[in-house]
């Protein structure tokens, strides 16, 4: 069971103090890590996915390497990352494929069409 804006923390060094996150519509607010790696463990801890089943963590439009600082991709404390689990980024890769095909087709069609219109 996820929980709805769920806080954690631990002791602090030079950490950004809260990340949002948001993971499958729910929305958790971690303090204290530094890197991608940092974030994927604590969302582990408290919600018991994998990173693997977490998915792709971004930032901005930007998927972030999980050895990657969190500051050093320009998050600031309070700054919303989102993580896409890896079925959904699977099917919104396979729709933006099919969406893509479908594109080609239309365009062969009309140049078909234009050809037929021409040979008459």
């Amino acid at each position: 069971i996820l929980l709805r804006h769920a806080a954690f923390s631990v002791a602090s060094g030079s950490y950004l103090n809260t990340v949002q996150v948001t993971l499958k519509g729910d929305v958790f607010y971690v303090s204290d890590v530094a890197t991608v790696k940092d974030l994927q463990k604590r969302i582990q801890e408290e919600v018991g996915l994998t990173p693997e089943e977490q998915g792709s963590v971004s930032f901005q439009g930007k998927v972030l390497d999980s050895t990657e600082a969190l500051s050093d991709a320009g998050l600031k404390s309070g700054d919303q990352v989102n993580m896409i689990p890896k079925k959904m980024a699977d099917h919104w890769r396979m729709m933006k494929d099919m969406g893509d095909g479908l594109i080609r087709l239309q365009h062969r069609m009309s140049l078909q069409g234009m050809e037929n219109v021409s040979a008459d």
